[in-house]
């Protein structure tokens, strides 16, 4: 495990986002940014390269998650993500599967399942 992975959240339920947030932090990852609208996380990647970015699939603002993610990876491609939705019908995971994301998780996101699969993550 590497304590100094850097994570953005792309949530924009603010509760979700903290409790998130909270147990990344706890694991020894660092939370560089949380944002709840796609546009200005696409905004943030012209700038920055986080290691691995959690996206909710449904956003405040214009754009979705997996369009947010599409942007980005025109940006950085290669970005890892995890998806993070309550949305997730098949319509969502074939989306989503064009992107290549290391998961696709439902809420209310089981914390053990996503903090193991950032542990398997390269530094």
């Amino acid at each position: 495990m590497s304590p100094s992975l850097s994570i953005v959240i792309i949530e924009d339920e603010a509760l979700i986002a903290m409790a998130i947030k909270r147990n990344i932090e706890l694991a020894g990852h660092r939370v560089d940014r949380v944002f709840s609208a796609g546009e200005d996380a696409v905004a943030y990647a012209l700038s920055t390269a986080p290691q691995l970015m959690l996206v909710d699939g449904r956003l405040s603002g214009e754009i979705d998650g997996i369009e947010t993610m599409r942007r980005i990876l025109e940006i950085q491609p290669g970005a890892a993500m995890i998806f993070i939705t309550g949305y997730a019908d098949e319509q969502f995971i074939e989306r989503a599967r064009e992107l290549n994301p290391i998961a696709c998780l439902p809420k209310p996101v089981d914390m053990n399942e996503l903090l193991s699969l950032i542990v398997d993550l390269p530094a």
